[in-house]
Formats: C-alpha cells, sequence, structure tokens
C-alpha cells in the first residue's frame, strides 16, 4: 500500500493501473506526433495559345510644311502581325478631329485651330486594295478605317498604306502661327483589334 497525499491509500494494483494507462496514454500522444497528417486536391489546367495583334503605327511627323490653300497629303506605313481575322479603328485626341496650335507642353488656350478636320486613309494592305479600305475625317471617337474580318490573320506582319490629308483654307480663317515653337497639332489613334 502506497500513502497518497490526501489521506488516502493505494493499492499496488491501482498503483500498477495507474502506470500502465499513463504509459498508454504518452505512447499515444507520441504517436500522433509522428502521424502524417495530409489534404489532397487537383487543378486542372486548359490552355490554348492566345489570338494577338500587333500595331505599329506610322512614324511622327515632326515637320509637316503645309501649304496653303490646297489639300496637303503625306504617305505612311501601318505594320500589322495578328493571328486571327483583324480591323483597324482609328480616332484622334480632338473630338473635331480638327490640328489646333501646340506649345509642345500642352494645346494654347484659345490657339489657332484648322477649319478642316485630318483626313486618314488606308489606300491599301500589302498592295492589294479593296472594299473594306476607308477614308475617315477624324474626330474623337474610333471609327473604321479597315473594316474587321475582312483580312486574313498575317503571321509575319504586313504593311498598310496610310494617307495623311488636310486641307489648309485660309479663306475660311486657316493662318500660319506666329509665336514662336508653337505649331499646329493633333495626335491620331490607331486601334488593331481581332474580330471573332
Amino acid at each position: 500500500m502506497i500513502d497518497n497525499d490526501l489521506g488516502g491509500r493505494i493499492t499496488n494494483l491501482q498503483f500498477g493501473i495507474i502506470i500502465s494507462a499513463t504509459a498508454a496514454i504518452i505512447t499515444l500522444l507520441i504517436g500522433c506526433g509522428a502521424a502524417q497528417v495530409t489534404s489532397t486536391a487537383s487543378t486542372e489546367i486548359v490552355g490554348n495559345i492566345g489570338d494577338q495583334i500587333i500595331l505599329t503605327p506610322p512614324s511622327n511627323m515632326g515637320s509637316w510644311n503645309l501649304i496653303p490653300d490646297t489639300t496637303n497629303t503625306v504617305d505612311r506605313t501601318l505594320t500589322l502581325t495578328t493571328t486571327y481575322y483583324w480591323g483597324v479603328n482609328v480616332a484622334s485626341d480632338q473630338y473635331d478631329g480638327k490640328m489646333k496650335e501646340y506649345s509642345g507642353n500642352g494645346y494654347v488656350a484659345d490657339g489657332k485651330v484648322l477649319a478642316n478636320p485630318l483626313h486618314v486613309a488606308c489606300t491599301g494592305i500589302g498592295g492589294v486594295r479593296g472594299h473594306s479600305l476607308h477614308e475617315v475625317q477624324l474626330t474623337g471617337q474610333d471609327q473604321p478605317l479597315i473594316d474587321a474580318g475582312g483580312w486574313d490573320p498575317v503571321q509575319s506582319g504586313t504593311n498598310c498604306d496610310i494617307t495623311f490629308s488636310q486641307i489648309i483654307d485660309q479663306t475660311h480663317g486657316d493662318a500660319r502661327i506666329t509665336t514662336p515653337g508653337d505649331r499646329y497639332h493633333i495626335v491620331v489613334t490607331f486601334t488593331g483589334f481581332i474580330s471573332y
């Protein structure tokens, strides 16, 4: 018999049972720490090579010499590479498509404005003319320059012949800008898109 702190006695049999139970609990706790707990889930991935379009706009024109009382034109090239049927829209940074006086830092408030909007035309694609090519009088809204879906995918790039046309009409107020460093200015944005 063993005396316990509570004033009672524990028999050898009870003591043996307590020791055995304690050993079992310790073994169980150690065994639980060694067990591997896992959770498995899967992610399904589905893919394809996506469509793309790469558009290189015509080069900037830093010194277009506009001649009075005539339609001034300049030819440039827009280049496209696509993986699917495509089209091109065009817009300007001016709501009315008119070139405005620009100081180099921004448009001049109450500056001079040309009387007629700039025109942009696609006159051929890879040397081919088609019914889906347009001449556009610019505005601030996208307009179709090349209709969607009418042209096959172009893996290696093709050239689109672009003509800019600007009427200079002195009888309607078009005048030379005399402020040093100022010029007429407009930004033309070409947007190529895939047509599904």
